[in-house]
């Protein structure tokens, strides 16, 4: 016989095996869903019914959990102050369409409404709030992708923990404690297209190297984006303003991009501290309250051709004259708190101020 076709001899048994188990009231296979988990088997998807889990759901198996909205809502699962709500620790597990509340306080335990320990998994289109310590935490946990969740009211909303290589996406992270995703000793992730408002941090990095941190809304949190001890990061596209405190700031940082940003409408746009070698450019500074940018260490704000707006330097009266009408100012900018210049500096163009990301963009 063809070992092709042994092969699939093989396959079709452990194809056929996968099935669907039902979680709820009525003519469901099981009421609850530890009791689900018992008799699932990897490849299996549980799918969970509208109603109130009182539960500690610990995933071990590689399966798909579901939950079903039958009319009443996300189904809930409530720790009641146990431990986390839903803790995954088998690989490649598939979590969407629940809300993971209740977990236990931070002081106590690593507890969070979702817990992740384990790699190569997908968290989507879940809500963790009301959870005394944090909304999804990831431990020690790699490749996993968290898409399109709702993470408020927490302490912080979406934390990573010695954890590398995953992507943060679409989710929205409002109104908890400390940050809205805080990264931790958390190398090689991508942290794209988020909503983080009235946090303490919007996104908070300490300690983390070599993250992508792309097209975030972080306004209306004391600080937008803050980031302390980290090197080789990208923070691109973001939009960090109307914060009370600091657009974007970084502190003991070296070696970070900071480029095509929004950070207007805050106290501080940029705040540089005690930090060296890292490059700031087509980022727009404008209507800061304290002051556009400041810088006590040795960085650069241009790319040798062009650099950043600052609304208190880009028209003529305020000493930025283009007589060349190239979009640069003649002179440069002096960046407060040290010896920093800004030698390509934008000037405004006439009209309206066009949308930055698109201008710079070009």
């Amino acid at each position: 016989m063809n070992p092709k076709w042994i092969l699939v001899l093989i396959l079709l048994p452990m194809i056929a095996e996968a099935s669907t188990i039902t979680v709820g009231p009525g003519s469901c296979d099981y009421t609850h869903i530890w009791e689900a988990l018992d008799a699932a088997n990897p490849g299996d998807t549980i799918g969970v019914q509208s109603g109130t889990y009182y539960e500690n759901v610990i995933v071990d198996k590689q399966i798909t959990l579901r939950g079903v909205d039958t009319g009443a809502g996300l189904p809930v699962v409530d720790a009641k102050r146990l431990r986390s709500a839903i803790t995954l620790v088998a690989d490649g597990v598939r979590l969407e369409g629940f809300y993971a509340t209740g977990s236990q306080n931070c002081e106590k335990t690593e507890a969070a409404g979702i817990k992740v320990l384990s790699n190569n998994n997908i968290i989507a289109n879940n809500t963790a709030s009301n959870n005394s310590c944090d909304g999804i935490a990831l431990y020690r946990s790699k490749n996993n992708i968290l898409m399109s969740n709702n993470a408020n009211n927490n302490n912080d909303g979406i934390y990573l923990d010695s954890s590398g290589n995953n992507t943060v996406t679409h989710n929205v992270a409002n109104a908890n404690g400390e940050d809205g995703i805080y990264l931790l000793a958390s190398s090689g992730n991508i942290i794209s297209d988020n909503s983080v408002s009235g946090n303490l941090d919007g996104i908070g990095l300490t300690e983390s190297d070599d993250n992508i941190i792309r097209d975030n809304y972080a306004g209306r949190n004391l600080d937008g984006i803050g980031i302390w001890g980290s090197d080789n990061n990208s923070i691109v596209g973001n939009n960090a303003s109307n914060n009370d405190y600091v657009g974007i700031g970084l502190g003991h940082c070296s070696k970070n991009t900071i480029v095509v940003n929004n950070a207007s409408n805050n106290e501080y746009g940029l705040l540089l501290m005690h930090s060296s070698d890292n490059l700031l450019y087509r980022n727009s500074l404008i209507d800061n309250i304290g002051c556009n940018a400041h810088d006590n260490g040795a960085n650069r704000w241009d790319d040798g051709a062009i650099g950043n707006l600052y609304g208190d330097f880009d028209e003529p009266r305020e000493g930025c004259r283009d007589g060349d009408h190239d979009g640069i100012c003649n002179f440069a900018y002096e960046i407060l708190g040290g010896s920093n210049f800004d030698e390509h500096p934008v000037a405004s163009v006439p009209g309206p101020i066009p949308d930055l990301l698109s201008l710079f963009l070009v």
